[in-house]
């Protein structure tokens, strides 16, 4: 309750209603069928760059961030860099396979200051999600990690995106999830992330339709999601080409970050950087469906709009 009633204080007090996906590294040891990125060299930013950038995004009004990558747990830097994000009072969440995890890294996540952390899930067996992740054993370390994160105090929801061999089996799946002790996390699927021939992620408008419908009943019926509902029937608005309710905040609210460089958006070129100044024009655009650049901006509509179900959808993703 602390923690929550801190950041929002941070939020209606300071100001700080921006949020950042930031890209740490792209070195990862898995080989995603709907992601190309283990395909790049890898790549590092140094500490004391990293620290330039925390300290940039706190003086711009960033109150949200989350590490990514490849896969963020093989940053080297990972501990003292959220220590200083902590230090910050960002509200911070790490994305992971999951795969690095064991109680000792966990216990120096938590001590650093890391309490939020989602896992990819995008099956409900090994045999299929080691395919799709290209890492064999990925499903099973992935399990593990849950049930580790759990026992070392995090709070822990799943990372599952919609693809081909899922598509038409989303109650099997979140089941499996919550079966875990953890909220099912929908991750909305895009294509142009990957190069591979076998890419997953690709699917039929009816195929779409289909999964989210189902995702919209189970819901319904009461099993446990990190999503708001308004995103999720966003997603489905979207799938079936349907007038969006809510804009995309690219640009106004949030931003992602690849190393020490800002984008607006993934898809469209670097913005700006801390050595040039927060220099951003807001991007009026509706061509996909990013979730994390989605999401967020729901959520930050709700502040403007409707500031209470704003702080009641806060608190209760706090607590996820």
């Amino acid at each position: 309750m602390l923690q929550t009633l801190s950041f929002l204080k941070e939020i209606f007090i300071n100001h700080r209603t921006r949020s950042v996906f930031w890209e740490i590294t792209t070195l990862c040891n898995c080989k995603c069928s709907m992601c190309s990125l283990w395909k790049d060299k890898p790549a590092f930013l140094p500490l004391d760059e990293a620290k330039k950038i925390v300290d940039f995004m706190h003086d711009n009004g960033v109150i949200f961030v989350q590490l990514t990558g490849g896969e963020p747990t093989l940053y080297k830097d990972i501990i003292p860099l959220i220590k200083y994000l902590n230090s910050k009072n960002f509200i911070l969440n790490l994305a992971t396979n999951g795969t690095t995890m064991t109680h000792e890294s966990a216990k120096e996540l938590r001590s650093a200051g890391l309490s939020h952390i989602n896992i990819s899930f995008d099956y409900f067996n090994s045999a299929v999600q080691d395919k799709i992740r290209g890492l064999k054993g990925e499903f099973n370390k992935a399990v593990s990690a849950v049930n580790i994160l759990k026992s070392e105090g995090f709070h822990v929801y799943s990372s599952s995106m919609i693809n081909s061999y899922n598509w038409d089996k989303m109650e099997k799946l979140v089941s499996f999830v919550n079966g875990l002790g953890i909220p099912f996390g929908l991750c909305f699927p895009y294509p142009d992330f990957s190069t591979t021939t076998d890419n997953t992620s690709r699917l039929s408008k009816s195929q779409l339709v289909h999964a989210l419908t189902d995702l919209l009943k189970l819901q319904e019926a009461g099993f446990i999601f990190a999503n708001t509902r308004a995103f999720i029937e966003e997603c489905l608005r979207f799938a079936k080409e349907e007038k969006l309710k809510y804009p995309c905040l690219a640009g106004s609210s949030v931003y992602g970050i690849k190393g020490s460089d800002f984008y607006t958006c993934w898809l469209l070129p670097k913005q700006f950087d801390a050595s040039t100044g927060w220099n951003v024009k807001k991007v009026d655009c509706n061509k996909c469906h990013l979730s994390c650049y989605r999401e967020i901006s729901i959520v930050s509509s709700m502040l403007k709009h409707h500031p209470f179900s704003f702080i009641k959808e806060v608190s209760r993703l706090l607590k996820t």
